[in-house]
């Protein structure tokens, strides 16, 4: 209660010349405990910060503090898991201490590099900011140039981030109650304002300005009117405007004509039914609901929705009753989300064409869908495809430890999240059919038969899913897996990053 009092407090003055002051210099005390803290985690070999605050445009109380922390291979999975409990016990402390403290991406030089090389619109817009808080900084990893097909960059890359970005108001707006509400109204501007502004690299056809991307402040110079604009009214402005950059991304992309996509029904009678029955009813313009747990809940939109459509589809989401975030995507949105480096969407579906086990651990993640959600998609092209599969991999390596010692997720949904998008996008780098990405009994099938050596390893993990007990399971010690539990997770995230290395994506794509 005493935090939130402080936070809030220093979200009502921050804007005040002393006080603003003060707490800048507050968190240049946290910035330095941290990379003090952090490097003397075993195998730590430096801390760097990245993100906005590596930048001038931030603001106490609404800016985290995200980190990378640039680690030594051990050469040894006891060496892997042996750190984890100093790492969760490193930032446990120092979350106490600072609670802006936010992401820690951890990764060795070569998953850096290979970050850098795909990464996307993240990478080429933040990097050159990364800042050396204790010991090896970023000029260890050398000048590794990026990798990716210029159209990829300069179309897919910033409508990545676009999703993301509406994902993230469309969080902030619908999933009330939760947080500090002066820091949540702040995060809601501060991502519209970066929404608004990737859409805008798409819609504007400006070149793409890595070295001095537009700020904020200039996107807010840009729209005068955002501050009289109800919360409504910014998420209809948000998801008519994704639509919009979604129609001219696929304008612009080499496409392979169209694909079928297929999702289940769901049970007849049961509650997922009738929510998906009810945002169907919310308008004509609804064309397809989707529910996919625990992600998103989505309503599949008309391209000639208009507002009075959306604004029905607002009224629908705010009952708070849909699993996940709701998301209202057009039809040109739904396409590229199913194809997209966001590591949240319903990814593997595309082609797919038959029912999808509900058993065991993780069976009541998978989605189901009613009304028109069956048309074909447009397809994009084997180069792009490999590309975002990259892309996805790359933040995968620096993210998952993270997850994994982060309380605020449950262990049951961190090992279904990192064990079902690793082995799928370890399918799709190797050119093998993934098959739905929720599917663990499909995909442990599959990756055994593209790698014979996970023969052992995909049949203990399916034995895993299905009869270990979820109080087991959540009883799991969050820093230190034993290396040789079926929920082992270090061996598998280097597969993924050897698969990335291996160079093999499609001639096209090299």
């Amino acid at each position: 209660m005493l935090k939130r009092w402080v936070h809030g407090t220093v979200l009502r003055t921050r804007g005040l010349p002393g006080l603003s002051a003060l707490y800048r210099v507050a968190y240049r005390v946290a910035l330095e405990e941290c990379g003090r803290v952090f490097r003397t985690v075993p195998g730590v070999a430096g801390v760097w910060l990245h993100r906005g605050m590596s930048r001038r445009a931030w603001e106490p109380g609404v800016s985290d503090i995200d980190l990378i922390l640039l680690r030594e291979p051990s050469g040894a999975p006891e060496g892997e898991w042996g750190s984890w409990a100093a790492l969760a016990a490193a930032r446990a402390e120092l979350k106490r201490a600072f609670p802006m403290l936010g992401d820690l991406w951890v990764g060795d030089a070569a998953e850096l590099r290979n970050y850098l090389h795909w990464g996307g619109l993240r990478v080429w817009e933040d990097a050159p900011h990364w800042t050396p808080l204790a010991g090896q900084g970023p000029s260890s990893l050398g000048r590794p140039e990026s990798l990716e097909d210029p159209v990829k960059r300069r179309w897919l890359d910033p409508w990545a981030w676009a999703l993301v970005s509406f994902m993230e108001v469309s969080r902030r707006l619908f999933q009330r109650g939760k947080g500090n509400p002066g820091k949540t109204l702040a995060d809601t501007r501060k991502l519209f304002l970066d929404f608004w502004r990737y859409t805008g690299l798409i819609l504007d056809e400006g070149e793409p300005a890595p070295e001095s991307p537009r700020s904020r402040a200039e996107t807010f110079r840009g729209l005068p009117e955002l501050e009289a604009w109800s919360p409504r009214e910014l998420w209809l402005r948000a998801a008519r405007r994704l639509g919009a950059a979604s129609r001219k991304v696929l304008e612009k992309m080499d496409c392979e004509g169209r694909a079928a996509v297929h999702f289940p029904g769901p049970v007849p009678g049961s509650g997922e039914s009738e929510r998906l029955q009810a945002l169907l009813a919310a308008s004509p313009a609804v064309r397809g609901a989707v529910c996919d747990p625990p992600y998103h809940s989505y309503a599949l939109m008309d391209e000639e929705a208009g507002d009075a459509d959306y604004g029905a589809v607002w009224d629908r989401f705010r009952k708070g009753d849909l699993p996940g975030v709701p998301l209202a995507l057009s039809s040109a949105s739904w396409a590229l989300c199913l194809q997209s480096a966001y590591l949240g969407a319903p990814l593997g579906w595309i082609g797919h064409d038959g029912p999808v086990p509900r058993e065991g651990l993780f069976s009541d993640w998978s989605p189901c869908a009613l009304g028109g959600t069956d048309g074909p998609v447009p397809l994009l092209s084997e180069r792009p495809r490999w590309e975002v599969a990259a892309e996805a991999a790359s933040w995968m390596a620096l993210w998952w430890r993270y997850l994994w010692i982060d309380p605020l997720w449950e262990n049951r949904f961190a090992l279904f999240h990192l064990y079902t998008r690793s082995l799928g996008l370890r399918l799709t780098l190797a050119g093998a059919p993934s098959g739905p990405f929720c599917d663990l009994e499909g995909l442990c099938s599959r990756a055994a038969s593209s790698f014979p050596e996970e023969a052992v390893f995909c049949d203990s993990l399916r034995r895993f899913s299905r009869e270990e007990p979820r109080e087991c399971v959540e009883a799991l010690p969050r820093a230190s897996l034993a290396p040789g539990h079926p929920a082992g997770l270090a061996a598998q995230m280097s597969a993924l990053q050897r698969a990335m290395e291996a160079g093999t994506a499609p001639c096209s794509a090299r």
